[in-house]
């Protein structure tokens, strides 16, 4: 049994144990003044671009149209162009876009693209759940080409 002497010597060391554990898990998870994390210096995956291109071993695909102007938490349109490694835009193809967040081990809706001109292909209505690193994974298979795969990989803020 402990005196009260012995009792009083230890709880100043648990005052001060319990208010460094709680101030170590409160406040603001990055100091004040340093660089946000995303675009600045994203994690995994790329910064968006207006332009941006990417390529499988048979085919490019450009990024020429998105609505919103910038990927959102939510919905989103784009519109890529498909052209040959040596440039020639390809038509009639059939693409195919399937969000992942390979992070987190979950996907989203996966959409299918309609060509409104020869070479242009809408993918509309694909849904980024939430912030974080995503895979937005094309397939595309046109007529006489090998079909191809090939991913947009962004980082998404909140």
């Amino acid at each position: 049994m402990m005196d009260s002497r012995t009792q009083l010597n230890v709880s100043p060391h648990l005052f001060i144990v319990s208010c460094l554990v709680m101030s170590a898990c409160g406040g603001q998870s990055e100091p004040e003044g340093s660089a946000p994390v995303g675009c600045m210096d994203p994690p995994s995956g790329q910064c968006f671009t207006a332009d941006w291109r990417v390529s499988g071993t048979a085919m490019s695909a450009q990024l020429v149209s998105s609505d919103p102007m910038e990927p959102i938490k939510g919905r989103n349109s784009w519109t890529v162009e498909l052209k040959t490694l040596s440039g020639e835009p390809l038509e009639g193809c059939a693409l195919h876009i399937a969000p992942y967040m390979p992070d987190h081990g979950h996907g989203s809706n996966e959409v299918d693209s309609v060509e409104p001109s020869p070479g242009s292909y809408e993918l509309s209505g694909f849904e980024l759940t939430m912030p974080g690193y995503w895979e937005l994974r094309i397939d595309a298979t046109c007529p006489d080409i090998e079909p191809d795969a090939f991913s947009f990989d962004l980082w998404l803020e909140s």
